[in-house]
């Protein structure tokens, strides 16, 4: 009987020792939010795979105003499977997470939702910077949302310009446009060729002899 327990006590004291130690070496779920050193944007905040986020000038606090086209231009980040937001201990805000209108869940950072650009090819892109004036990156700390920025139209050209122009803001001579007046001076210029060739041509006729 000894004999048969003694490997089953054996297994039993393995597992006492090998399971804490395993589920010490299992890594946890990636963080939502981390920050990260961009280009000339210096330190940002990016998702656990280093996906810029952005913020929407057009959203308050706590509240998306982004849906339906703008959603598929602008994909919210979303928690983990547990509904939570999880940071690194650099990220210098509180994460959050709200319930939209449509009942999906968006992450938040220091209230403010965040959202991917859906252009994105790599990690580190940040092309979506300062879009339409309305979508911006994060920074650590940041707990404002960033106000929109009038986007300034192009200029029309001057070629444009005298395309453009309208009869009424021709020259005027008096109350007559000077196109009018031009064309009105042709005709009467035209008149007083065709009477003096007629004269002459009648007094031609009467000079000869019958």
């Amino acid at each position: 009987m000894r004999r048969f327990l003694l490997p089953f006590i054996g297994l039993a004291l393995g597992l006492v020792f090998v399971l804490p130690a395993s589920a010490q070496s299992t890594p946890g779920p990636s963080p939502s939010v981390m920050v990260a050193s961009v280009g000339t944007l210096g330190r940002i905040l990016v998702d656990g795979k280093g996906m810029t986020l952005y913020l929407y000038s057009r959203d308050v606090k706590g509240t998306s105003n982004c849906y339906d086209a703008c959603e598929t231009r602008w994909p919210i980040l979303r928690p983990g499977a547990d509904g939570k937001a999880t940071g690194a201990a650099d990220v210098g805000g509180t994460l959050g997470v709200i319930t939209r209108k449509d009942n999906t869940l968006q992450v938040t950072y220091n209230d403010i939702p965040l959202y991917y650009w859906f252009q994105v090819e790599k990690a580190g892109d940040a092309k979506g910077q300062a879009s339409g004036g309305v979508w911006w990156i994060l920074t650590p700390g940041l707990s404002q949302i960033t106000p929109a920025v009038q986007q300034a139209s192009p200029s029309p050209s001057p070629a444009a310009g005298a395309l453009a122009q309208s009869p009424s803001s021709l020259p005027r001579s008096g109350s007559t446009p000077l196109s009018l007046v031009l064309l009105i001076g042709g005709f009467a210029a035209a008149g007083t060729g065709a009477v003096a060739v007629g004269a002459r041509l009648l007094a031609r006729g009467r000079r000869r002899p019958e």
